[in-house]
């Protein structure tokens, strides 16, 4: 019987570069201009929307604003009506510098309303962000019948977190889920060993979801096996994917941008699986083979999409797309893994395994105003192998290479602003990469000690994942010290 305690916190800064509302204004103009370039728009669309929306200023601001612009000495007779009158006159965007308005098409009135208005902080230069996890779990496993392993387990978490920017507000929130698992094994005969598993989650305000596997193990012959498997399981959305709220204010009343919103509706992801697999040994366990067949079914996976700002009663949003986490995807993975060990002397390893996958699925891309579904075909790559080999030298010296290969992937899937179509952007391409390490090991009486030198990526750079994740050589010297 063991009781296990975990804590886990992060408490950092996030430092940003300060947005005023000048800047923000900048934004809207290049936006408009992008939409003109691309013939979606005349080029005022986003700055027009943007103006109707001062109409939310108090009345005491709009008296302010009217008078100090002397829009009374023009004939216009209240604000209200000057916002009119201003984004009627406002001319489409033209490639400019913006730092220096007097090169783009702002009209006078539009450049002296936009310098009248307060320039608000929009985005702080910092924000403070604070996480927190306590996790208690009492679990036992029971050995009373020659035949029949038995493994029980109760369990609490607690997550905590604070940040203004991903959830709209100062004030700390918090979730707790409760689980509860048993597991058994049973050994039916020598040749047969069966398994399962039961977990129930009951998560604070997001119900509760009990997830099984079974499994079954057949002995072939003395060094040979043949595995059977189902399971069908739950992921409860997150603390963030279910209470993310992220959006830029001018003040109190009128929003620039909604950035992420909450599904109030979310529920958790669904994975079911099935495999056979082999496992075998050969010429005296100096070989070794594992094969793994498998389907996998993925529903309800939680995605980020987009709705219409209009969907959430916002008079201006600055691109009138919100991203919200909901369940917006499905995918249907089929494939096959193995991998093969050779040990022909005990100073020689080699090792090479290879997984390949066909996926199928989409995601929701958009809601609003318009659904509009994207293919997951492209994003995992079909192949991953690695193939390894290590020698060890009569004088004790280890060498080892290691070569990784993984085919080309989209890692984001959108679409371009024209068109429709997939944005290739993201696409990472495929790649090769080799290690090289050399490591010499002494014994010092009880203790040991290692030294090693190794090369990562021997070669071009490469890039993973993201177009922004690249890789270069690296060279490390390594010091391990141990004792027996």
């Amino acid at each position: 019987i063991e009781f296990v305690l975990y804590h886990n916190s992060i408490d950092l800064e996030d430092q940003a570069e300060e947005k005023k509302f000048q800047d923000a204004y900048g934004m809207m103009y290049a936006k408009d201009l992008e939409l003109h370039d691309n013939g979606i728009a005349d080029g005022t669309t986003v700055r027009a929307s943007f103006l109707q929306s001062l109409k939310g200023l108090e009345e005491s601001q709009k008296n302010d604003l009217f008078n100090a612009l002397g829009l009374g000495a023009l004939g216009m007779p209240n604000f209200d009506y000057a916002l009119d009158y201003v984004g009627g006159q406002l001319q489409p965007a033209s490639s400019c510098d913006l730092s220096d308005p007097a090169s783009c098409s702002f009209t006078e009135y539009e450049s002296g309303l936009v310098m009248a208005l307060p320039n608000n902080t929009v985005r702080a230069s910092e924000g403070r962000h604070f996480s927190d996890r306590w996790d208690a779990e009492l679990r036992g496993n029971f050995y009373h019948w020659d035949s029949l392993r038995i493994g029980l387990g109760l369990a609490a978490r607690y997550d905590s977190s604070t940040s203004e920017l991903f959830f709209g507000s100062p004030d700390k929130i918090s979730q707790t889920a409760y689980r509860t698992y048993a597991n058994l094994e049973w050994t039916a005969s020598d040749k047969i060993t069966l398994n399962s598993g039961l977990i129930t989650e009951k998560v604070e305000q997001g119900g509760s979801n009990t997830s099984y596997r079974a499994a079954a193990n057949y002995q072939l012959a003395e060094q040979q096996t043949i595995r059977l498997a189902a399971n069908h399981a739950y992921r409860a959305p997150t603390i963030l994917e279910r209470l993310h709220s992220t959006d830029y204010k001018y003040n109190e009343n009128i929003t620039l941008d909604l950035s992420v919103k909450p599904d109030p509706n979310i529920v958790a992801e669904q994975l079911s699986s099935y495999e056979i697999g082999y496992g075998g040994s050969f010429l005296d366990r100096s070989l070794l083979l594992d094969v793994r067949i498998f389907k996998e079914d993925f529903s309800d996976i939680i995605d980020q999409t987009r709705r219409d700002s209009a969907d959430f009663g916002i008079a201006f949003d600055y691109d009138r797309q919100v991203n919200i986490y909901t369940n917006a995807a499905s995918l249907q993975v089929r494939g096959i893994e193995w991998q093969l060990q050779y040990r022909p002397t005990d100073n020689i390893l080699l090792h090479a395994n290879h997984s390949y996958a066909d996926v199928e699925g989409t995601t929701v891309y958009s809601l609003s105003p318009e659904r509009i579904e994207l293919p997951l075909k492209d994003s995992t790559p079909d192949n991953i192998l690695t193939f390894m080999g290590s020698y060890t030298s009569p004088g004790g010296v280890r060498w080892g290479a290691t070569y990784y290969y993984k085919s080309a992937y989209l890692s984001k899937i959108r679409k371009t602003l024209v068109g429709g179509d997939i944005d290739l952007s993201h696409l990472t391409k495929p790649f090769s990469r080799v290690d090289l390490t050399a490591a010499k090991k002494w014994q010092l009486g009880k203790h040991s000690m290692e030294l090693s030198f190794t090369v990562q990526n021997v070669g071009d750079d490469y890039q993973e994942h993201h177009y922004f994740n690249r890789f270069n050589s690296k060279y490390i010297l390594g010091l391990k010290l141990g004792s027996n």
